[in-house]
């Protein structure tokens, strides 16, 4: 497996945006647009793809897996996480007027909303994550108007999200 100082070298990364969990990198030199993840504590890598594929796993059993697309890690080191890097329009963060939201997105998440709160009273890390990401101002999600779907670049995790995942029974 590989480490960071390692794909650094092999990409030329550059810092682009630090981070509590780990500063972000880019490649500027690569045809493939990928975003690069530093964990500063490598032991957070684990529990961070768990509650992503617990999320997406969430998604699919719940029938949101057509109207909510989530991007794929591409690689994962020993301390680090590669995806690919997405322009998009507008993210969720752009939103939050309620004047500005296109109604099929307001539709969209008042079904989230309502799927989600057995999640969000039993305070599940995932019910935590996936309202942040999806319900919240984001600059990793991004509503597709044309397909009347989100798009997930990156899920909302932060460190009190590891440790309530690391505590409860996954």
């Amino acid at each position: 497996m590989k480490n960071f100082s390692e794909i650094e070298r092999q990409y030329s990364l550059m810092k682009f945006l630090p981070s509590k969990l780990g500063d972000l990198y880019i490649a500027p030199h690569n045809s493939e647009r990928i975003i690069v993840r530093k964990f500063h504590n490598p032991q957070n890598i684990e529990n961070f793809m768990a509650i992503t594929l617990a999320a997406k796993k969430w998604l699919t059993e719940n029938n949101f897996d057509d109207i909510v697309k989530v991007a794929d890690f591409i690689e994962a080191g020993e301390d680090y996480l590669i995806r690919r890097y997405y322009l998009y329009n507008t993210s969720l963060d752009e939103v939050q007027d309620e004047e500005k939201i296109p109604l099929s997105l307001m539709k969209l998440q008042s079904a989230l909303r309502s799927a989600l709160e057995r999640e969000l009273k039993s305070k599940s890390v995932i019910g935590e994550v996936l309202n942040k990401s999806l319900l919240g101002a984001s600059t990793k999600t991004y509503f597709d108007g044309i397909n009347n779907c989100l798009f997930v670049a990156e899920f909302r995790i932060d460190s009190s999200d590891l440790i309530g995942w690391r505590n409860s029974e996954n």
